[in-house]
């Protein structure tokens, strides 16, 4: 495991679990190894996002294939950090990864000034479906609660304007599905922030970080490398986004 320290922003108890997110573009190759790996909009420093693409390359993959043979394939990965105290500090680890859609314009649905003026929030799943230049052509609500109009008509008319960036095989992109939370919420003791000595920062949660994830992907990881070798079974069952 990766473990780097920062101090909260916020007041951390001790049996506290905050987990968070960094998204990694990365590229592939025919035998499953990681050609090359970026991580996309990062507040981390250069150093620590150095450290996180240090282990995207450790990972292993069962790459798309054409017409039967193994090809290079570019994909998302949604790269699980767990941020646990150690004595005055707080221990970043990073925790596993799933494939995911890559996330090129999401903009977030105005939160109804109805509900905002009674602070009743809500929680949505969307499944949407996406072309090649991954424009949504699709769009239906899975699960609702509470289940108000005015939360559906915002979220929907989000999500038809957001843009994904579609898996590509040997070049091609490919259309695609996925599976979108969405959260209207209230700032609370649920979410922080943690800031490093470097000048990084991360937007953490509270034992919990719903994944946006790809549904039908063509590539799935395999096995997550040596920083996962104390959780061998959850490695060798990690779930993929397909």
């Amino acid at each position: 495991m990766m473990v780097l320290f920062a101090s909260p922003a916020w007041c951390a108890e001790d049996n506290d679990h905050w987990v968070a997110s960094q998204w990694a573009k990365v590229m592939i190759g025919p035998d499953g190894r990681v050609v090359d790996a970026e991580l996309q909009h990062s507040t981390l420093s250069p150093d620590m996002q150095a450290e996180i693409v240090r282990r995207i390359r450790q990972f292993e993959f069962e790459p798309a294939k054409k017409n039967g043979e193994a090809v290079e394939t570019e994909t998302h990965l949604s790269v699980q950090l767990s941020i646990e105290p150690d004595g005055e500090k707080m221990a970043l680890k990073v925790a596993g990864a799933n494939v995911t859609v890559g996330m090129v314009k999401l903009p977030p649905p105005r939160f109804p000034r109805s509900q905002l003026n009674r602070s009743q929030g809500a929680e949505v799943e969307l499944r949407l479906a996406y072309d090649t230049e991954g424009k949504v052509t699709n769009v239906e609500i899975t699960r609702i609660e509470p289940d108000l109009k005015v939360f559906r008509e915002a979220t929907l008319k989000a999500a038809r304007e957001w843009v994904f960036a579609p898996e590509k095989i040997d070049g091609q992109p490919i259309a695609g599905s996925a599976l979108i939370p969405v959260t209207f919420e209230f700032v609370s003791n649920n979410s922080g922030e943690i800031k490093f000595p470097d000048g990084g920062h991360l937007k953490v949660s509270r034992e919990r970080q719903r994944e946006r994830q790809l549904l039908s992907s063509a590539t799935q990881l395999r096995s997550i490398g040596e920083e996962m070798a104390d959780g061998a079974a959850a490695a060798e069952h990690a779930t993929p986004a397909g």
